[in-house]
């Protein structure tokens, strides 16, 4: 049974062996000769061979055969290969295979190989393209290409060349080569196609050749001075790949397309290899220069430069590199020279403006007097002597409190003495307001316990008074006007007004203390929205205005949506990198449809264009605006000259006359002025009549009496801005009031009667021109508008919105550590859409109510430095925290700003060098826990305390220490001067600190100074601030 099993077995194998090599053969062959494709001249001599093989075991080739054409031409057997020798094979096409046998009767065929065989003179040639010649290739290009061809039974006679199937040209001659001229940029497929004498024809494989774009490049190397006041812009500008010159074009102000086009040179002037090899070329003048004379200069000052080579390919005409870095340089260079004296004291101030201001004091070290509109430009010498003899003396005096009594000019023109209260605060003004001190105002104020003002009086031109008061936490409760109308505000908790007499109402509050809603007498509704960035987002009054407001990543105001009017009045801004107010847009501007600004480096506004219209800004040697110019035309449209002091004196024939005090005394023909002890107008008289007017301390125009338009006006304000003016006539009659509609800025932009209607509006050039009307009386950014001159009085100044500028220097100085207020001109930094001005003298970041906040700390902090430096040199830090901060109105290097709270509760960071940063809706919140301390008593503190360290970090970095890392050594030292600054102040104003650092009863608590200053010393010192 066992055998018969392996025998079955047995030839089961076998069996599926068979089979297998009948599905497989195990055998392989191929044919190795002739190769496929061969052409050949009859009679021809073809060897075809062949070879083949097994792949198994037992497997053995038998046999080998050879096919032509499908007939048997040569067998052998049991052989692995055969060669086989076919003679005098005619002209035709022939087909060659093999086949293996093995010896188990499998087989294996090979494909079939052809190969032609034409009669004598049929046979094509041959040809191959050569690399091209003159790399790297630019467009239009020209390329060297060739090609070896030959032919084995007969001659190339031709050889024609394709560049993307397309003939670009021929050769009848080795090495056949050509130029293709003019090829275009991009990648090309070259081929070549060669033609014998017997009209055969064979095409080349292809070539790919690269011709790139021909480019303009180029550099501006710089703005260099040349012979008297011209300078050059000099750089090199070429087109890729070409060895000829190419021209370029000059913008100013911008590229083609946006700046103004100045000169069109060619680049043609010798240049260095190095500038060769930049242009992948062989030339060698590629330079240019171009010329900006003293004209240039003047017209174009600070504008920055582009270079646009031109293409001569008409390619793009480029921009070279560093267009757009260099500016035209200025005609006017500007510097300020201090001078000082013997006991380093400063003695001179050289400004251009306003020439030199000479000063001297007295044995306490007070300004004894001053002497300005000198031309005394030594810087070498305090020239007192000549300064004395000028006729221009202004003359101070003080009492033994060393607090200014009388203030003497030699015009007579605003003379002044003052008389105080026992505890230092001012009492009585007496102002000369007419030539000679013919006719005095005179400013008188009362005081509480708290010594928070109750009543102030004008007396002189009109005799008015202003009375005040104040609930139990020292908020102003109501106000008396001179016409006898009361308007109450029943403040809240945290010191803001609920109302405003029968004139606003219901008021509501955003956490950081900007006003939400309130409802207007006459029922229409206000409200305001912010954004995340605490920022207006939407301001409405139900009917009369809807205004969305956006922003860019700045801050700046990008757009005014006008939701009430529509697309028609909205407005649209840009900005340059200096957050400079570039252009302004809107419909409602007219035809001019947008206002265009430039500016030079020193801020001056440059040229202003509007619609087909630009006018030029020429400014004197003394950066003094002289003249507008009508680009188009060439016309001066306004001239200016100015007096010794910097102050206007004519525009356009129009007499100016400003006091030696730099007060605007008149208008020739036009209108007259005088003014109280603050510098705030008391009177406007024109040919006919007058208009008496009463300011407030905090600037607020509060009544006026018209005699022009015999009217009698109150102006009703809230958080600062004017919400209704209740008239009357000066005859006796029926009151009216009518309701102001404010923009952001605080600018009337509608007015409404009282059946809520609105019976005007008001819309403003972004400059603060009034459109299409003349508007007399609180206009724009709440200001007064004179009608009668076109000018907006801001109380320290007069400003002419027409052209941007101030008519006279701003009083306050340059800020020397940050360069601030350096234009003495310029309005708002030239971003009048974001920011105002209050009083002619500076801009406002923090809101108008939390600025009225710091405004009154500053006034007691002004007050509390004059009284203890007479009596307490270690708390005297009062009066260097003051001059830290300025006076109120100037960007002195210093910005208080909305700000979040620091790490130590209610006692906020403070970057000294510039930003103080306080959160007065935290510290609204905080007085609430305070009984018997008000918003204001904390924002007091605050201000003094944050101060002093601002002052200590300006003093650090005007000794070269500029880290506001320190050792906790030096913390604690800031930290003690700070409380003690504090509690100085409160000691000044006989009132219990808010922290317990100095109390009535027991004076200055200095345990819980100590106690304070530990307290923030950890806490900085646990933020990693503190070195060892």
């Amino acid at each position: 049974m066992l055998r018969f099993l392996l025998i079955v077995c047995g030839w089961m194998l076998l069996s599926s062996a068979v089979y297998a090599q009948k599905a497989n053969p195990y055998v392989w062959v191929q044919l190795n000769a002739p190769a496929s494709g061969m052409t050949l001249t009859a009679p021809a001599n073809i060897v075809v061979s062949a070879s083949g093989g097994t792949i198994d075991d037992g497997v053995s080739v038998s046999s080998i055969t050879l096919y032509q054409n499908g007939a048997v031409i040569a067998r052998v057997n049991n052989q692995e290969s055969i060669s086989f020798a076919v003679n005098g094979v005619q002209a035709g096409t022939h087909q060659f295979s093999a086949r293996a046998t093995s010896n188990l009767g499998g087989t294996a065929t090979t494909s079939t190989t052809t190969v032609t065989v034409v009669a004598a003179g049929e046979k094509p040639p041959s040809i191959a393209l050569n690399a091209a010649t003159g790399a790297p290739f630019f467009a239009p290009a020209t390329v060297g290409l060739s090609a070896n061809a030959s032919d084995s039974d007969g001659n190339v006679t031709q050889v024609d060349y394709f560049a993307n199937g397309a003939a670009i040209g021929s050769s009848g001659a080795a090495p056949y080569a050509i130029a293709w001229t003019g090829a275009p940029a991009g990648n090309h497929s070259i081929t070549a196609r060669a033609t014998d004498n017997n009209g055969k024809q064979t095409t080349s494989a292809p070539l790919t050749v690269n011709v790139e774009q021909s480019v303009v490049t180029g550099n501006i190397d710089g703005v260099g001075a040349g012979q008297g006041n011209t300078y050059t812009i000099m750089g090199w500008a070429c087109s890729t790949g070409r060895n000829a010159s190419i021209d370029v074009h000059a913008y100013l102000g911008g590229p083609a397309g946006s700046g103004t086009f100045f000169a069109a040179v060619s680049a043609n002037q010798a240049s260095e290899a190095g500038v060769a090899s930049a242009c992948r070329a062989q030339g060698g003048a590629y330079r240019f220069s171009i010329l900006l004379d003293a004209a240039a200069r003047q017209r174009y000052a600070n504008q920055l430069i582009y270079i646009h080579g031109i293409s001569p390919v008409g390619a793009a005409s480029n921009l070279v590199a560093n267009s757009g870095t260099f500016r035209v340089p200025p005609p006017v260079s500007i510097a300020r020279r201090y001078v000082y004296d013997e006991y380093q004291r400063l003695c001179k101030t050289i400004e251009p403006e306003t020439g030199a201001t000479v000063v001297d004091y007295d044995a306490a070290g007070n300004i004894g007097w001053t002497a300005s509109g000198l031309s005394l430009p030594d810087t070498q010498a305090c020239n007192r002597e000549e300064a004395l003899a000028s006729g221009r003396v202004v003359l101070r005096t003080y009492d033994a409190r060393n607090r200014l009594s009388w203030l003497s000019f030699p015009d007579k023109n605003g003379d002044q003495r003052w008389t105080y209260t026992p505890d230092g605060l001012p009492a009585r003004i007496e102002t000369t307001t007419t030539d000679g001190g013919g006719k005095t105002v005179v400013n008188t104020y009362q005081y509480n316990r708290r010594r928070l003002v109750t009543g102030e009086a004008t007396a002189g031109w009109a005799d008015w008074s202003v009375g005040y008061s104040y609930d139990a936490n020292g908020a102003l409760a109501s106000q008396v006007y001179p016409s006898g109308l009361s308007v109450d505000y029943a403040p809240n908790a945290l010191g803001q007004p609920t109302r405003a007499g029968s004139y606003a109402s219901g008021i509501g509050y955003h956490p950081n203390g900007a006003i939400a809603r309130f409802t207007y007498g006459n029922g229409v509704v206000h409200s305001m929205a912010m954004n995340a960035r605490q920022l207006p987002a939407m301001v409405s009054d139900s009917g009369a205005q809807q205004y969305q407001y956006q922003y860019d990543p700045n801050g700046n105001v990008s757009a005014i949506l006008d939701q009430t009017r529509g697309d028609g009045y909205s407005r649209t801004m840009e900005y340059d990198a200096r957050d400079r107010l570039r252009v302004a847009a809107s419909a409602s501007f007219g035809v001019t449809g947008a206002h265009r600004y430039t500016y030079d480096a020193q801020d001056n506004l440059r040229t202003h264009a509007t619609g087909d219209t630009s006018y030029e800004y020429y400014y004197d040697g003394a950066n003094r605006l002289t003249n507008l110019m009508n680009v188009a035309t060439g016309a001066s449209v306004v001239g200016l000259s100015y007096d010794v002091q910097g102050n206007l004196s004519n525009k356009n024939g129009q007499a100016y006359t400003f006091s030696q005090g730099n007060r605007l005394r008149s208008v020739a023909n036009k209108e007259w002025y005088a003014y109280d002890g603050y510098g705030r107008r008391v009177i406007a008289c024109g040919s006919a009549a007058c208009n008496y007017q009463l300011y407030s301390q905090l600037g607020q125009l509060l009544y006026t009496q018209d005699a022009r338009k015999g009217i009698n006006t109150d102006y009703i304000y809230l958080a600062g801005s004017v919400v209704a003016l209740r008239a009357r006539p000066a005859a006796g009659g029926a009151e009216s009031v009518t309701y102001q509609h404010t923009d952001a800025l605080g600018s009337p932009v509608a007015t409404t009667n009282a059946a809520g209607q609105v019976v005007e509006r008001t819309q403003y050039e972004p400059y603060g021109a009034a459109i299409g009307k003349t508007v007399d009386g609180v206009g724009y950014t709440g200001h007064a508008m004179d009608g009668g001159t076109g000018l907006i009085y801001m109380q320290q100044r007069y400003y002419d919105p027409v052209i941007g500028r101030f008519l006279s220097s701003d009083s306050v100085p340059v800020n020397l550590s940050s360069g601030k207020n350096f234009n003495r001109y310029a309005y708002v930094e030239n971003n009048p859409i974001k920011s105002i001005d209050p009083d002619g003298r500076y801009l406002c970041n923090a809101g108008k109510e939390a600025c009225s906040a710091v405004s009154k700390a500053m006034e007691k902090l002004s007050r509390s430095g004059n009284k203890q430096i007479g009596s307490n040199v270690r708390y005297g830090r009062s009066d260097s925290i003051s001059k830290f901060y300025g006076k109120e109105g100037v960007d002195n290097g210093v910005v208080v700003q909305n700000g979040a709270l620091g790490s130590a509760g209610n006692a906020l960071t403070a970057n000294g060098k510039t930003t103080i940063s306080v959160n007065f809706s935290g510290l609204k919140s905080a007085s609430k826990n305070f009984i018997g301390f008000s918003y204001q008593d904390l924002v007091d503190s605050t201000i003094i305390h944050e101060g002093s360290h601002g002052y200590d970090q300006r003093m650090r970095e005007n000794n070269g220490f500029k880290a506001m890392t320190r050792s906790r050594h030096e913390f604690l030292q800031g930290e003690r001067r700070a409380y003690r600054a504090e509690a100085a102040f409160y000691n000044y104003l006989s009132a219990n600190s808010p922290w317990g650092l100095w109390t009535i009863n027991g004076g200055t608590n200095n345990s819980e100074i100590e106690n304070q200053v530990l307290q923030s010393v950890n806490i900085t010192c646990a933020s990693g601030r503190c070195v060892p």
